[in-house]
């Protein structure tokens, strides 16, 4: 099977993904939630109890940028900009440390990791040592011990 290929395109206003796999092509909406609008839905469903990882996933596996990181950093109980960064930044480190601190599981870690930069047009492979970090913090850190760490990197 080729690799999949994905680059953004603007349409009509609009945003796009574009996946490319062989000849066949699907584009999914990245959306334009406003950063308001993102902050009062996450709100609503952190005081309801409803705020959980696997929303995350899915709003970030729809293209919900906003509302993925608006929950990220809510789930987390920290600022929406050092989520950002630490999501978005050159190191996978801190996405492992945030999913380890979140619940999110090590399988589905690829897929939050591979999204990130996929959206954010950031490189996508790991390094071997990178792997090994990643399994490492899977492994070993405690998920109390993972929110600490990844503000204090973040410091």
């Amino acid at each position: 099977m080729p690799p999949v290929r994905s680059r953004v395109l603007s349409a009509g206003g609009g945003q796009f993904v574009s996946t490319e796999q062989g000849r066949n092509a699907v584009s999914a909406p990245l959306s334009l939630v406003s950063e308001t609008s993102a902050r009062k839905l996450i709100d609503k469903l952190a005081s309801s109890g409803q705020l959980r990882a696997s929303y995350l996933i899915r709003v970030l596996r729809e293209g919900q940028i906003e509302l993925f990181d608006h929950g990220f950093a809510t789930l987390l109980q920290w600022d929406v900009e050092p989520m950002r960064q630490a999501l978005y930044g050159p190191s996978p480190r801190p996405i492992a440390l945030a999913c380890r601190a979140a619940g999110i599981d090590s399988s589905a870690f690829q897929t939050v990791f591979q999204l990130c930069r996929r959206y954010r047009e950031c490189g996508a492979a790991l390094s071997q040592s990178e792997e090994q970090e990643i399994r490492a913090i899977f492994s070993q850190v405690p998920k109390g011990d993972a929110l600490q760490r990844l503000r204090a990197e973040a410091a």
